[in-house]
């Protein structure tokens, strides 16, 4: 389901959707995170089935989740941008409720185009994907979205202040970006930025966020458990057996860690003439 943008000043026409779609699939129930993604035709029946039951098969990702969507439940979730979509698990999650709407960015065109068949094939009217790089943040409407989302995709913006004071205009007043990166000394293929505990608040403030809350995340445990499913996860048979005891033991771990690898970032836009807390001090 592809839309184009006619105009910066107007809402997205989330309407045009115009697909053929199966409307009994609107009908199935849906459990897990990610089982949508069971939908892509290029899955074997077992593995489908398997995604189905158990959602979408990296622990990691499962794991990143869980504090995603803490988050997400702290704000309104009518207008969502999801910058960086990837497999398009967290749009394709949000747009269950018949009332949300998302736009999902990449630019990925073949990611794109799996985001949009899997949304076509489930009748998700409120979900719109568009494929473009960074510099497509600037052509979006300003003070329109709710949310923006931002998982594992800031450390690869080469201008990473101008994205982050782009993503602050496409925001409304009150509104939030919940971003999830990680925390570390080198840099990995094409990353642009390495981020630190010192600077890291700074760069959302200078932004125009109020003082952002972040919470660490990865700690000893959940590495251990991603080891596990990076043994796994090349042998079909044992990772089917493995999975489900691997996202137990997830769920059982707390969410946030005081030595994690990554940070669970959420910044507000500041609401005019409003209260807010005093910005930090260097």
């Amino acid at each position: 389901m592809r839309s184009s943008l006619h105009s910066c000043a107007a809402p997205f026409p989330w309407a045009d959707y115009a697909e053929i779609h199966d409307p009994a699939l609107d009908d199935q129930p849906v459990r897990a995170f990610g089982c949508e993604y069971a939908c892509r035709q290029d899955w074997s029946r077992w593995q489908r089935a398997f995604i189905t039951v158990f959602g979408i098969v990296d622990l990691p990702s499962r794991i990143r989740a869980r504090a995603v969507l803490w988050a997400l439940q702290r704000f309104s979730c009518d207008h969502i941008l999801d910058v960086g979509t990837g497999t398009g698990v967290y749009a394709l999650y949000i747009t269950r409720d018949a009332e949300s709407r998302v736009l999902a960015l990449d630019i990925d065109q073949r990611r794109i185009a799996s985001v949009s068949d899997i949304s076509g094939q489930l009748g998700r009217i409120g979900l719109t994907t568009l494929c473009g790089d960074d510099g497509v943040l600037s052509s979006l409407p300003r003070a329109y979205f709710s949310v923006g989302l931002a998982v594992e995709v800031l450390q690869y913006f080469p201008d990473l202040p101008r994205t982050l004071r782009d993503l602050h205009e496409r925001l409304r007043p009150g509104g939030g970006l919940v971003v999830h990166i990680p925390v570390r000394k080198e840099f990995w293929p094409y990353e642009r930025t390495l981020f630190d505990d010192a600077t890291l608040p700074w760069l959302f403030i200078n932004a125009g966020f109020e003082p952002p809350e972040i919470h660490q995340t990865f700690g000893r445990v959940a590495l251990a458990l991603g080891r596990v499913f990076s043994r796994c996860a090349s042998r079909p048979a044992v990772l089917a057996i493995v999975y489900p005891l691997l996202l137990l033991g997830a769920a059982l771990i707390p969410k946030f860690t005081n030595s994690g690898e990554c940070r669970l970032v959420i910044a507000r836009k500041p609401i005019p003439n409003s209260s807010t807390t005093p910005l930090l001090s260097e």
